[in-house]
């Protein structure tokens, strides 16, 4: 029997960025609430 492939899944950091960045409305209001910049977060 042959196992299912793995799943990989984005690093957590990624996720919180994209969370943040969606209940935000922005990268910008993302960025101040996590301490990045903005150029972190919109990459």
């Amino acid at each position: 029997m042959t196992k299912p492939a793995p799943h990989h899944l984005p690093p957590l950091p990624w996720l919180r960025a994209y969370e943040a960045a969606a209940r935000r409305g922005g990268f910008t209001a993302a960025a101040a609430e996590l301490g990045l910049s903005q150029a972190a977060v919109s990459q």
